[in-house]
């Protein structure tokens, strides 16, 4: 993940658990979110919209449906859902969609996570 405060940007490379992508995503930012303290603004950078929407748009709406989508359907990956919601509620969380600058750093810690999973 990258995240930024005050101009200054912090990389942090997670091991990967599982193989979903979706939920890789998911538990690499609820890590991140373990470690930044609570007394500053961050931004945190994604390519994933799945995960940027998710956080910033559509998890008021499914915790007030009850963990159900528009539709009626389960929300899939609930549990890291509602894991990542109750580590961002403490914390001043801007997400932004990861630009061309962003993206060579998300490659490399993306491949060093995937090794680190692969290597056991």
């Amino acid at each position: 993940a990258l995240v930024r405060v005050d101009e200054e940007d912090r990389w942090m490379a997670h091991r990967m658990r599982s193989d979903s992508t979706h939920r890789c995503e998911l538990e690499a930012a609820g890590s991140v979110f373990q470690e930044l303290s609570e007394d500053r603004p961050w931004l945190f950078f994604t390519r994933s919209e799945y995960l940027r929407r998710g956080a910033s748009m559509w998890l008021p709406a499914w915790k007030k449906n009850l963990w159900r989508s528009s539709e009626g359907s389960e929300i899939k990956n609930r549990d890291l859902w509602e894991r990542l919601d109750r580590l961002q509620s403490r914390l001043s969380i801007e997400w932004c969609r990861a630009g061309e600058a962003e993206n060579g750093v998300l490659d490399e810690l993306t491949a060093r996570a995937r090794k680190a999973r692969d290597s056991g």
